[in-house]
Formats: C-alpha cells, structure tokens, sequence
C-alpha cells in the first residue's frame, strides 16, 4: 500500500522532472510530446484512478466532471483529491451522507493542513446528515489539537444549536465571533441561543445588529418578531414578523422557518 501511494504521488513530479530535462538538454517538441505520451499511457496502466482523476481537471461541464471522478474513486487510488473534490461537489448538492465517506477516504490520504480543513467540511457533513454527536468530536478534536479558527468554532456552534445545547451553543458562537466582529453568522447564532435560553433582551439585541449588517435579511426578521412578543412588544413584533412573512413567502429557501410557522406567530402578535 506505501509503496503504491508513494508511486501515485510521486507521477505528477515524474511529469514535471522529465518537463525540466527535457528544457535542460533543449529536446525537440516531438521529444517532449513523446514523453509525455509514455508518461499519459504510465499514468493509465499503473494508476487508472489517478489518470482519471487528472483528466476532470481538463472537463468543466459539471455532470462529466463529476461522472470522470466517481470512475477514479470506483479505482480506489491512494491520493486525496478525486475524494475531497466528488465530496465537495457532493457537498454543493447537498448529498451529505455519500459525502461523508469520501471526506473520511481523502483524510487519510493528506497533509495535516489539508486534513484539518477536510476534517471541518466532514464535520459540516456528518452534522447535516444527522450525526451532530459525531461532528462534534471531530470539532473538538481540531480544537484540542490546537486548530482554532472562525469557521470551526461556528460549525461547533451549529451543531450544538442541532443538539439543543443552547448554553455550549451560546459559548461556541461568542468565540466564533472573536476571530471576526464583523461577520453576522455568529451573531444569528448567539441570538438564537439567547433566545432559546429566554433571554430575550439579548437575542433582540442580536437581530437587530444583524438585519443592520445584512444586506437582504430574511429569517432574522421572524426571531427578532419572536424576541420581542416574548418581551411584550407587540405592535413591534407584528411589523417585524410581517416583513418576515412576506420575504419568506418571496424567497422560501432563505429561511428554515416554515411559512405557515411565520403566519400562526404573527397572528399571536395582532391579537
């Protein structure tokens, strides 16, 4: 098996060497051409997955690409990338569940930069396909290995919201926020930990620093409405749920909340 990664590895440098000599000694085109020939035919012969894998980088229509990488894996080669970019296509698609054995497949083939990286998105992965317990050892094994950054401290933070672990959720998120101040992500999810905590005060707050910091908000509207019936502000609540209504019913994908959810609250707010 090392000896097979180390070969499949090394072909793409096997190419760039023989590029290199070829300059040096000032080889003819024909020359060249040839090498690269035996090198292509190489590839083939002895690495029918890493051949592919090479090939899809030269297709841009999508479904081909896509077609050319699920024939490298099915080779099973001893590289990262066929795995990591079918999963991250996977991703895109939201196939999560055929994404996480990929994702698994690519880490064992990588450097531990890459790894970390993969590691996050088999995170963002195994939580979206319903293992949130699982995404949050992953998270926190990057954590104590000492890999902190915005985006792993906001994935933790989304998978606790998934386990209804408000409190960790609430931690996770205002971390998240201290690698950006800028960013409104973790403040939608501090805003919905508060709230689910009860305090309201805060989760208002929260969705009010971000509607002014989004450009087309949608769901905030509906949390901050929710935010302030709970504190008794109901003529409040009602403007802001209605505007939440109508952008939902607008643009359905931009939210999480059903729209019939959004009509029930807002009718509470006009009584």
């Amino acid at each position: 098996m090392k000896l097979k990664q180390f070969w499949q590895k090394s072909l793409i440098w096997l190419l760039l060497f023989w590029c290199i000599l070829a300059l040096i000694y000032h080889s003819s085109v024909i020359v060249i051409i040839a090498g690269v020939m035996v090198w292509v035919i190489v590839v083939f012969l002895t690495a029918p997955g890493v051949f592919w894998n090479y090939l899809s980088h030269f297709i841009f229509n999508r479904q081909k690409k896509e077609r050319w990488l699920v024939k490298a894996v099915s080779y099973k080669p001893y590289i990262s990338q066929p795995y990591a970019v079918l999963a991250i296509i996977y991703a895109r698609q939201k196939r999560w569940l055929e994404a996480v054995p990929l994702l698994e497949q690519a880490i064992g083939y990588t450097n531990l930069q890459s790894s970390a990286e993969l590691k996050n998105l088999l995170a963002i992965a195994c939580r979206e396909s319903g293992s949130s317990d699982k995404a949050l050892e992953i998270l926190t094994g990057l954590i104590e290995s000492g890999t902190k950054s915005f985006i792993i401290y906001l994935n933790l933070a989304s998978a606790y919201m998934k386990l209804g672990r408000w409190e960790e959720m609430k931690a996770a998120a205002e971390k998240a926020r201290s690698f950006d101040l800028k960013s409104n992500q973790p403040v939608l999810l501090m805003g919905r930990a508060h709230f689910e905590l009860g305090e309201f005060q805060k989760a208002k707050d929260d969705y009010e620093w971000s509607i002014g910091h989004m450009s087309w908000p949608v769901e905030s509207y509906y949390w901050l409405g929710r935010s302030e019936l709970e504190l008794g502000e109901k003529e409040a609540a009602a403007t802001h749920l209605k505007t939440a209504l109508e952008r939902i019913k607008d643009d359905p994908d931009m939210a999480d909340v059903p729209y019939l959810e959004v009509e029930e609250w807002l009718k509470k707010a006009e009584e």
